[in-house]
């Protein structure tokens, strides 16, 4: 028999450690209610649009679907990504960073990227689309690993339940239970939700085992080595399977830096000219408004202006004077922010309610956190630990 004291130090750990995982927030989809999906071919992903278009979904932003505004020495001109290269010389200054860094966000390291917009919780539709474009043979992978996350969590959390309740009504019955609730009432897409019923359900069952029944029943009910490590094998299932996967593959995912509102300081602030982001358009769109009048590409910060020198008469002498042709303020932000509305590329970025970086990141990364590994591996050796000392407390009993 384990020592009370040593049993209510674990009882006292796994309540402590479960308020820890429940209050911590999972990492969430980099690109949060899109779902990027990378096609080997560029006529592959043609035909993917046209599919989930059938399927109904409408909202789906792709190189060849969006505008880009450029100076046509009066206003700004919409042309596709694919018109500015055939008309538009590299060395036309018209040609600013922008347009080479968005074309990354659709073309990179092979593949070619489309977003679909879906919730992002919403996994049944991202099934839908896995399915759609498999059945016509499509070559495609998903930049979202929810849905391989929610199948690996929720059959590895069945299978270590149905492993230690081999034998035993009351776990069986246990393991239905916290199958049902689990699905109905946890985030099934976060790991920590999975941890949390782990820990209750072992809390649940050493409180009832050690305190309610018989000898012979915790000899009837004995948990073998065997099934402990293959149990230990199942929990980490989830988060080191992907790592025998071709996950290799590179994407651009946003980097949120907290700012809740699109104002000045928080563009500048994610400001980059490599980077096909909402700062960078903001500049873009700038540079090609006051294009004619010898701006440099570079940031519009606020209350800046652009001017150019003008000469009038008075009387019978030239005077120099310079007129603002452009004024960073709030009225050209607003402009800016109505103008995304009617692009494509604009409502794409402004429906993250906030500016953002962009990194190259694998699809294994973006699967995964690296402290999730730690994590997970001291749960495993705890719940090693915790399984052993019924296996230690069986033989002792029956001695």
């Amino acid at each position: 028999m384990i020592k009370t004291g040593f049993k209510l130090f674990i009882i006292l750990f796994f309540i402590l450690t479960f308020v820890y995982f429940y209050k911590k927030t999972p990492p969430e989809n980099p690109w949060r209610d899109y779902t990027p999906v990378l096609f080997d071919s560029n006529a592959d992903l043609l035909e993917g649009v046209e599919i989930l278009r059938n399927d109904g979904y409408q909202e789906i932003v792709y190189r060849e679907g969006i505008t880009l505004g450029i100076s046509n020495f009066r206003d700004l001109e919409e042309m596709t990504l694919n018109s500015i290269s055939e008309k538009i010389d590299n060395i036309d200054f018209r040609n600013d960073p922008y347009i080479n860094s968005v074309d990354k966000i659709f073309k990179n390291d092979k593949y070619f990227t489309l977003y679909i917009k879906i919730p992002q919780n919403d996994i049944w539709q991202i099934v839908k689309v896995y399915n759609s474009l498999s059945k016509k043979g499509l070559s495609f992978k998903l930049g979202n690993s929810d849905v391989l996350r929610v199948l690996l969590n929720y059959f590895s959390f069945i299978l270590v339940m149905l492993l230690f309740s081999i034998g035993s009504k009351t776990r069986f019955f246990a393991t239905l239970l916290s199958g049902i609730a689990i699905y109905f009432l946890m985030n099934v897409n976060s790991v920590y939700s999975f941890i949390g019923f782990y820990l209750i359900y072992f809390l649940i069952i050493m409180i009832i085992e050690s305190l309610s029944f018989s000898n012979t029943y915790i000899k009837r009910n004995n948990i073998g080595y065997f099934r402990i490590l293959f149990a230990i094998t199942l929990f980490v299932l989830p988060t080191f399977f992907p790592t025998f996967l071709d996950y290799t593959t590179k994407i651009y995912t946003p980097v949120f830096s907290g700012d809740k509102e699109i104002s000045y300081t928080s563009l500048e602030k994610n400001y980059d000219e490599s980077l096909g982001n909402l700062s960078n358009y903001f500049a873009h769109y700038a540079y090609q408004k006051v294009f004619l009048y010898e701006a440099k590409y570079l940031f519009p910060s606020y209350k800046n202006s652009v001017t150019i020198e003008e000469f009038e008469l008075n009387d019978y002498y030239l005077e120099n004077k310079r007129r603002e042709v452009a004024s960073y303020d709030e009225n050209f932000l607003r402009d800016f922010l109505l103008y995304c509305n009617s692009t494509a590329i604009g409502r794409f970025y402004l429906d993250f309610d906030e500016p953002f970086k962009l990194e190259l990141n694998s699809l294994l990364t973006i699967y995964i956190v690296e402290k999730e590994y730690m994590q997970i591996g001291i749960l495993a050796v705890i719940m090693f630990i915790t399984s052993i000392s019924f296996k230690k407390r069986f033989k002792r009993k029956n001695n």
